[in-house]
């Protein structure tokens, strides 16, 4: 009977694979990885969390080691989900297949054996000291590197005789690609003014997230949707580029409220307070493109793999509008900033912004492709549901947790002037919510990692092989 209920509830529709496309897939080790990698990052920063409230814990990683873990890996597991959903849906989108197999197939497990050795390299103290910028020269070189190369099969894929040229999907996909590359390079060189170093920085820590990725975002999302729903191609092509533009300018502007306390221009105050207003944009039109003629019946014929795509979807453009859009404007506000910056509320509108601008469409998407084209039985599914309740539960509870006691944190401690060890004793509740909720968080990333990880041994021969 419990087999059946599972079996009528999530396995409405068994997931054939779409499409004539041999190449698509070459995402799926992309995908694999991307959520393997994910799993581990949850455990690392609940070991991190606990350790923050009880620092006289014994703990088998340092926090500053497994805070560089966890910030590089936050970074890098969506990117690698991203370039897998962009090489499973831009064959389609340019109707041929990609370019440059080997290289592809290469790309697929090179780039997470240099993730592992970055990682790796921080457990022993291997470091170039620069925040969030960590790894070390030979490693940021390997990334360039990988970089190209995805860069370089998408566009000689592109410019094949046949391809659309015009197309908005492919053109968002490209732009988000070489966008990666020429934001990086400039991190290679050495700078000897330290505020110079840091605007720099910032091209990777902020606009990687804010325009790069979502352009891969908003791209991927409009050929999925061209792909499961009945949406005209010419209408949501045209709000797709809207959406690329808004993107692109205010993403890159808004990063100047990255540079109020460098040593920089106060012009850049209000450079980065108008832009990053306006940075909420993207994320309204991306939410009423997806949510406008939604119509019932589309919703009841979707496979069970549509259906988990759409749960991300949607669970990330809330966490988008919360984090990146309502926390982030609050914070980039010149007169707001100078309270709260650097508190438990930044940390709040980080993990908000960052699973919703791309980490909950990284994950999302890289289930669709893997639970799809790998038939996922109806437990599979059964077991993502709850991985998905509890990932959005927990994450709930950590980002109000945050907000709360970084509200509190600026009050106290930059407002009324109260020490900070005192301050930090007050709001412990707090923090102590915060390791419940990441906690709870840690459930469902484990139990998703573990399903895919049971799904692709099942299917290992594919992955490996692409047979």
């Amino acid at each position: 009977m419990f087999r059946w209920l599972i079996r009528k509830i999530f396995g409405r529709r068994q997931d054939n694979p779409e499409g004539q496309f041999k190449t698509r897939a070459l995402a799926y080790p992309f995908c694999t990885f991307a959520i393997l990698f994910f799993g581990f990052q949850v455990i690392v920063v609940t070991m991190g969390a606990v350790e923050l409230i009880w620092p006289n814990m014994p703990a088998p990683v340092p926090f500053r080691s497994g805070r560089m873990v966890h910030l590089n890996l936050s970074v890098f597991w969506p990117l690698i989900a991203a370039m897998g959903s962009v090489f499973y849906f831009f064959p389609k989108e340019a109707k041929t297949e990609l370019n440059h197999l080997t290289t592809v197939r290469m790309l697929s497990y090179l780039f997470p054996l240099v993730l592992a050795a970055i990682l790796t390299s921080f457990v022993f103290g291997l470091t170039e000291g620069r925040e969030y910028l960590e790894a070390i020269r030979p490693f940021d070189w390997a990334v360039t590197f990988v970089l190209l190369l995805f860069s370089f099969v998408l566009t000689t894929t592109y410019l094949k005789k046949g391809v659309p040229k015009f197309r908005a999907t492919l053109l968002g996909m490209l732009a988000g690609s070489w966008s990666l590359v020429l934001l990086y390079l400039p991190n290679m060189l050495f700078y000897a003014h330290p505020s110079v170093d840091e605007a720099v920085k910032f091209w990777i820590v902020h606009i990687w997230e804010e325009m790069s990725m979502e352009l891969f975002v908003a791209s991927v999302i409009a050929a999925f949707l061209l792909s499961v729903t009945s949406k005209h191609r010419k209408a949501t092509e045209t709000i797709l580029l809207l959406e690329l533009s808004f993107i692109s300018v205010t993403g890159f502007f808004a990063t100047s409220h990255h540079y109020y306390w460098i040593g920089t221009p106060s012009s850049w105050l209000w450079i980065g307070g108008i832009f990053s207003t306006l940075q909420v944009l993207p994320s309204l039109l991306l939410i009423y493109v997806n949510v406008k003629d939604f119509k019932k019946e589309e919703i009841n014929s979707l496979s069970s793999a549509e259906k988990m795509a759409f749960g991300f979807i949607f669970a990330s453009l809330f966490y988008h509008a919360m984090g990146a859009g309502m926390l982030g404007w609050i914070l980039a506000l010149p007169f707001a900033n100078r309270y709260v910056h650097g508190t438990y509320l930044t940390s709040s509108h980080a993990h908000f912004a960052l699973f919703g601008a791309f980490g909950f469409f990284a994950l999302g998407f890289a289930v669709y492709i893997l639970t799809k084209e790998l038939n996922a039985s109806p437990k599979d599914y059964f077991r993502l549901w709850i991985s998905y309740i509890l990932l959005n539960l927990g994450l709930m509870i950590m980002g109000v947790a945050l907000a709360i006691a970084g509200t509190l944190q600026g009050y106290l401690w930059r407002v009324l002037g109260n020490d900070f060890m005192h301050t930090q004793e007050l709001i412990l509740p707090y923090l102590i919510i915060r390791v419940g909720g990441g906690v709870i968080f840690t459930g469902g990333g484990v139990i998703l990692a573990w399903t895919i990880a049971k799904l692709a041994w099942r299917n290992k021969r594919k992955i490996l092989f692409l047979s």
